[in-house]
């Protein structure tokens, strides 16, 4: 790394470090007025704890502050590039500073020479207004509450004491409800590190059923279990993750190659797959080196996990198509054309074999998220937000119409009005299988596996289904 570079980045990390302490002087002073206020208004005496208090608060803050606010060597390149437009001359020797061959040191030295005239990076005077103004703010709260004489504060009316919240009683059809739900979690495809700790949570909260629990705490419980499968499975599935690390390519083909890998539920994965690959062969593949770098690039910074099955097709990917821009340097048309077809053919395959099994993580949480307000009774307003994102295609060209491939092997996508069927690995009408359904419940309760309970709930369940096929 050069010495100007180095240079800038010491002063940006004086910079950062200015910041940090006034957050921290900020944070102490701030919650230190309040806590005096507090204090003089009679409303909480807590002394000498405040300060305590407000120290944490400093360093807390002063920590959060420089967590944010440090940047890696790549990002303070592409800010000193962005103030200087020096169109990624800074980030090109960052990303290249390894590379002894001889272009690479002369980019370096002219790097370095432009750099000569920086004097300052990421300092910008509405910055600077912004960090005083807060300190200013935070020091008229604690000269407030310094100086505030102590007033006599009368105590409010006594309140009346509250009725005793009643325990939860759990039906014997939500029990049954919810060990098959969990029988369910067990037998199903999901990632172990989806399934163990959802089972786990779900065996918790049978065992709460069984012992006096509150009404709200029971509440409680349930909601927190659908959290954490939301939690669990987008901690497992990598679409979003890999969607932000795609976007930081500047090619078109990227804009389709991470509109692909990104969502769950597509219905033009094979189309768009197709306009991607297009876009590799055009100008007979004379953007390939371009791209194949970028690919590599933007895994490597991403420092992904080498385990993931998303990461692993997009590596493999990156790999192949490196060898296939090689190919082209070396003349050979007809070897680049095809190596890229083996390229993009492989990665069809193998992150539509990944994005599968993340489609079934998630179809298996909203499983889970479903049948437990269903059993509890949980109202629309308390279940959790389902944390995966929709992206759109980011082209100034629409998406066109698909209609999905449904061959062997392919992903099979459900529409809002269809369900799946695991023996013909279909997603299809529900009222094309529910005499199938009804069937197997019938089987069931002439064996005896119900209790009549269940027995008359399942009956109407279906009978309702019926009326409503009925109907339409």
């Amino acid at each position: 790394m050069g010495s100007e570079f180095k240079r800038l980045k010491r002063y940006n990390a004086t910079w950062i470090i200015a910041r940090t302490v006034a957050c921290g002087i900020s944070a102490f002073l701030l919650v230190s007025g309040v806590f005096l206020l507090l204090d003089k208004l009679a409303l909480a005496q807590l002394g000498a704890v405040g300060y305590a208090i407000g120290a944490v608060a400093a360093a807390m803050a002063g920590g959060a502050a420089y967590w944010i606010l440090r940047k890696p060597d790549l990002h303070l390149a592409e800010t000193i590039d962005r103030e200087r437009k020096l169109r990624e001359r800074v980030q090109t020797m960052v990303a290249y500073r390894d590379d002894t061959g001889a272009i690479a040191q002369l980019q370096r030295q002219d790097t370095e020479d432009r750099l000569k005239n920086v004097r300052t990076v990421g300092v910008r005077f509405s910055g600077i207004v912004t960090y005083a103004a807060m300190v200013m703010l935070a020091f008229t709260v604690f000269m407030t509450g310094l100086l505030l004489p102590a007033e006599a504060v009368q105590p409010g009316p006594t309140t009346q004491p509250q009725p005793t919240e009643p325990y939860y009683e759990a039906t014997q059809w939500q029990k049954a409800a919810l060990e098959e739900l969990v029988e369910h979690v067990e037998a199903s495809e999901m990632v172990e590190a989806v399934k163990t700790p959802t089972v786990q949570s779900l065996r918790e909260l049978q065992i709460l059923l069984d012992n006096p629990v509150r009404v709200s705490a029971l509440q409680a419980k349930v909601v927190e279990n659908m959290a954490q499968v939301y939690a669990l499975t987008d901690l497992a599935n990598s679409n979003d993750d890999m969607h932000k690390v795609l976007g930081m390519m500047g090619h078109e083909f990227s804009d389709y190659l991470r509109y692909c890998l990104g969502n769950l539920i597509l219905d033009d994965y094979d189309e768009m797959m197709d306009i991607a690959q297009e876009l590799l062969e055009q100008n007979n593949y004379a953007d390939i080196s371009g791209i194949a770098s970028e690919v590599v690039a933007v895994l490597q910074y991403s420092e992904y996990d080498g385990s993931d099955a998303l990461y692993a097709a997009v590596e493999t990917f990156g790999t192949e198509l490196t060898a296939a821009a090689q190919a082209l340097e070396n003349k050979n048309l007809v070897g680049t054309r095809q190596m890229t077809g083996e390229a993009m053919y492989n990665l069809r395959t193998n992150a539509s074999l990944a994005l599968k099994q993340q489609w079934l993580n998630k179809e298996e949480a909203l499983y889970v998220v479903n049948t437990l307000a269903e059993i509890f009774s949980v109202s629309g307003s308390l279940i959790p937000k389902d944390p995966d994102v929709a992206y759109e295609l980011d082209t100034s060209e629409p998406p066109p119409d698909g209609e999905g491939s449904q061959g062997d092997g392919q992903m099979q996508y459900p529409s809002d009005d269809k369900v799946y069927d695991y023996q013909n690995n279909l997603h299809v009408i529900y009222h094309q299988i529910l005499d199938e359904y009804y069937k197997s419940m019938t089987n069931d309760a002439m064996d005896g596996k119900f209790s009549e309970e269940i027995e008359q709930f399942l009956r109407k369940y279906f009978g309702n289904l019926q009326t409503n096929k009925d109907e339409e």
